[in-house]
């Protein structure tokens, strides 16, 4: 008690002269300005992460849309609703149980991966728990996030089929997902592969799996 009453004593001295008064009017504008300082940091920080989370959140739980897949310069696509119907030269074709239902080449394959499986999904999936690996913003507006995924992982998650000797090959390897986003939406992913196509084919080269939406 003795304290309190010589704080008010303190206050009482200070604010009964100009100087004393100018002293705390100052003091209590300092603490106002800070509390504002750290009330817009705090809001642009909740903003920012929002914005992140929605496209992310939108992205993960689309069901009605239409793609363009890039395998190695081949273009492919896709209209997903209820059903999946994967497009070439004008014909549409219905999959289902990972099977085109037609008599499609199987190069459509490409190398054991159904890219059709290749799910808003199943790539919220494989990085939802991953650390963004690196950050780039564009001029344009456009802003994309690299994340390192297990390429076993990803081979599993589109159904691909593996044996213990494959696994034990590529139980080490990673892949890069780049996933771009642009005014709150996710516009494309970015998948490169090129260590699996090694695998495959026995040659080095860049083989991407590209997915606009």
């Amino acid at each position: 008690m003795n304290n309190m009453r010589d704080y008010i004593d303190i206050f009482k001295t200070l604010w009964g002269n100009e100087k004393g008064k100018a002293l705390i009017k100052l003091f209590l504008y300092l603490i106002f300005l800070i509390i504002v300082i750290v009330y817009i940091r705090t809001t642009k920080v909740n903003r920012h992460n929002n914005t992140a989370i929605n496209a992310i959140d939108s992205f993960k739980n689309m069901t009605n849309y239409t793609e363009v897949v890039t395998i190695d310069n081949n273009k492919y696509d896709l209209d997903v609703s209820e059903y999946t119907y994967l497009k070439i030269n004008n014909m549409s074709y219905q999959i289902l149980n990972n099977s085109v239902i037609s008599s499609i080449d199987n190069s459509l394959l490409n190398f054991d991966i159904y890219f059709w499986n290749i799910t808003p999904k199943s790539i919220y999936r494989l990085i939802k728990d991953k650390d963004i690996y690196s950050n780039t913003s564009y001029s344009d507006g456009l802003k994309s996030k690299t994340y390192l995924v297990k390429l076993v992982d990803f081979l599993k998650e589109v159904n691909t089929s593996l044996d213990i000797e494959m696994i034990e090959e590529i139980k080490d390897i990673d892949i890069k997902i780049t996933m771009s986003e642009k005014s709150k939406k996710i516009v494309s992913v970015e998948l490169e592969l090129a260590d699996y196509y090694k695998i495959r084919t026995g040659i080095s080269k860049e083989y991407d799996i590209k997915i606009e939406y």
